[in-house]
């Protein structure tokens, strides 16, 4: 397994050339029989992609360095399965590995309370189309949920996920004693 502790420059602390469409196939095709420094060399060459990810994902409750880890973890996966007939790039094909991974991550450990994925992926959905921010609002119209089929009981509970509090928060008091956070 490829551990990278570092960002890798090339030779004299320049920045890495991307690969050629022939030398991704050739390195694919090396990787699919076995050679480990065909893996390396494409999974060195493209480790933008999952800084690029990594940094997208920021501020959503899990540590960039964490983002940073699952998203090579996703670019390795996109080398074992990358078929260069296909005729894509290996970074079009990579990216939607890339992608997954960090996305999981954080859906699986970004929140306290965990939602699942396919509600996440359903809202967001929801939201792109209609061009709404559902989680944003207090109050959501029941008519736009029925039109996308979430119901009003599982919006709500998505939204209190987003909006968890500290088991140390004190109520403020309107009559000025202490209230507010500990």
């Amino acid at each position: 397994m490829l551990l990278v502790v570092f960002w890798p420059r090339g030779e004299g602390g320049m920045r890495r050339k991307l690969l050629t469409r022939q030398e991704e196939i050739e390195l694919s095709q090396r990787q699919k029989a076995g050679d480990k420094e065909a893996f390396d060399r494409l999974v060195l060459s493209n480790l933008g992609l999952a800084g690029i990810m990594a940094c997208r994902y920021k501020g959503r409750g899990v540590p960039f360095a964490d983002l940073l880890q699952q998203g090579i973890v996703g670019l390795m996966e996109g080398v074992f399965h990358f078929d260069e007939r296909m005729g894509y790039r290996f970074a079009t094909y990579a990216l939607h590995w890339v992608r997954q991974a960090v996305q999981r991550l954080v859906d699986n450990e970004g929140c306290v309370i965990r939602i699942p994925t396919y509600l996440k992926d359903k809202v967001s959905r929801a939201e792109r189309a209609l061009g709404v921010r559902f989680r944003d609002s207090l109050v959501v119209d029941e008519d736009l949920l029925q039109k996308v089929g979430i119901s009003p009981e599982t919006m709500s509970v998505i939204q209190s996920a987003d909006r968890v509090l500290s088991l140390n928060y004190i109520e403020p008091d309107d009559g000025g004693g202490k209230g507010g956070q500990e």
